[in-house]
């Protein structure tokens, strides 16, 4: 049997079985999800799109296909109606779907929903950089979205001690 742990896209859980990473996991572990706004941190980003995939499949949308309405529609079928979680993690879904900017709905759908990754035009080595960071901005932009959406909230500052004399005084 091959050692997968040495190739790229899998890591080992701490209970010692693989894991086959997912395109937003890999994009994190290159350094990828550092962009957007300030005090949003990689793991937050990471934690909001996976929050919006495990909805996203949750809700089984992947799934829906058209009604053939040339079908004979059987009254006895068991799946005549969607569990009540199906119907929440729809509610959850849309409600983050509209929290995302139209700027960057194309990267999150492309990376978290859809797990492929971004595609950027290669024409010139600048070019090329130019628009690998533009797409790493806009996806992390998306995901600070996602990541306010699902309740995130900037660090607060902490008192880390305190002084009983002024600072001037030795």
């Amino acid at each position: 049997m091959k050692d997968l742990t040495n190739i790229e896209g899998w890591t080992r859980t701490a209970e010692g079985t693989l894991y086959k990473l997912n395109q937003l996991e890999n994009y994190a572990k290159k350094g990828w999800l550092k962009y957007g706004q300030r005090g949003i941190f990689p793991d937050d980003r990471l934690a909001a799109g996976l929050t919006f995939q495990k909805d996203f499949y949750q809700s089984r949308i992947d799934t829906m296909t058209a009604i053939d309405w040339a079908k004979e529609k059987v009254d006895t079928s068991i799946n005549a109606e969607l569990p009540p979680y199906v119907w929440d993690a729809r509610k959850r879904f849309v409600a983050a779907l509209r929290a995302i900017r139209s700027s960057s709905l194309r990267a999150i759908q492309v990376v978290v929903l859809e797990d492929k990754p971004l595609k950027v035009r290669y024409t010139t080595d600048d070019d090329y950089k130019f628009y690998n960071a533009t797409a790493k901005k806009v996806l992390c932009c998306g995901l600070d979205d996602l990541a306010v959406h699902y309740g995130w909230k900037p660090a607060q500052r902490k008192v880390v001690g305190y002084c009983e004399k002024y600072f001037w005084e030795a």
